[in-house]
């Protein structure tokens, strides 16, 4: 049985005991002898904002504080006219701070944090705090500030060599902005979905990858170019011709390639410069006077990439989660 004799009699007053919820364990070394306790509020203190409360010294300190500043442990409220700082006891926060995402042999694979969401909203269920609102403190805390949606060879690219974050698919429908019932999680894992993309209708298997800065983004375009030499070789033949535009055969040995790495390598996302080279392709087969079965058939293939590759992108994360109002 939990130990309740340091819970003060105001806080007795306030809530039910079988509404309180102690998640931190003394194995979980929070200095001071401190506590992290949810409680459940009663009906006279009506509908409040999703918090817990920090015990320290064995309750002589007791803070509030909402789940929504928990990146920086902003205090909320004290009880005894305790400062609303940390000044002498940031030890306790910056230990709870870690202590957040871990997870014990004893909490069956849930972190502390969703342990701790889930004893608010077991207390507290017409106030409950969303599932998503754990994912979002954790891309916050790894201050990941830009994402861009991956799949096949790219995500390989960004995951085996420059530690992308993989952003977990419940996730997904919020970050790029669509509705629920267009995204399909993935049953192998919590990472990957499927969603319809282009024309055609076809499910593509995507992953969000949250990345840290600009720079790695563009050091991986830069390193996917320079990988495929295909481009270089038109490149080369243009700038030797004096042409402004590719040549028939130029445009088919564009589309043939990407419509290669499609179908072999997953690649279902193009860095902008092929995007823009498969649309200048499509556009001279279009414009040819010769409209032989060749390239009606290249047209073809050029107009489903477009249609079903998309541009990869860099997109600002942009979470602005509204604990209070889901």
């Amino acid at each position: 049985m939990p130990d309740y004799t340091n819970l003060n009699n105001d806080f007795s007053s306030k809530h039910r005991i079988d509404e309180i919820a102690i998640i931190s364990r003394p194995t979980d070394n929070i200095p001071r002898n401190s506590k992290v306790i949810v409680y459940g509020e009663n009906n006279e203190q009506a509908t409040k904002t999703p918090h817990f409360h920090v015990q320290i010294d064995n309750g002589d300190i007791e803070l509030e504080i909402k789940f929504e500043h928990i990146k920086n442990m902003d205090i909320w409220r004290t009880k005894n006219n305790y400062p609303k700082n940390w000044n002498g006891i940031t030890d306790v926060r910056d230990r709870i701070i870690e202590w957040f995402d871990e997870v014990t042999k004893n909490n069956f694979g849930i972190s502390n944090l969703k342990r701790m969401i889930m004893a608010w909203n077991d207390a507290n269920p017409t106030n409950e705090i969303d599932e998503q609102f754990t994912e979002s403190f954790t891309i916050s805390k790894m201050e990941l500030h830009y994402w861009t949606e991956v799949s096949g060879i790219i995500e390989h690219y960004y995951f085996k060599k420059h530690n992308g974050f993989p952003i977990p698919n419940n996730m997904a429908s919020k970050i790029l902005g669509v509705p629920d019932s267009q995204i399909t999680p993935s049953k192998k894992d919590m990472i990957h979905y499927n969603r319809v993309i282009g024309q055609v209708n076809e499910k593509f298997t995507k992953m969000i990858c949250g990345i840290k800065s600009e720079e790695i983004f563009y050091e991986v375009m830069s390193e996917f170019e320079n990988n495929y030499d295909f481009m270089k070789e038109v490149n080369k033949m243009v700038n030797e011709s004096k042409e402004t535009k590719y040549s028939v055969r130029q445009a088919i040995y564009i589309i043939e390639n990407l419509y290669r790495m499609h179908e072999e390598d997953e690649l279902n996302e193009l860095i902008p410069k092929w995007h823009n080279a498969l649309r200048d392709s499509v556009e001279v087969l279009n414009s040819t006077k010769e409209k032989i079965q060749t390239i009606s058939d290249y047209i073809e293939y050029g107009n489903y990439l477009l249609s079903d590759t998309q541009i990869l992108t860099l997109n600002v994360i942009n979470l602005n989660y509204d604990i209070d109002h889901k």
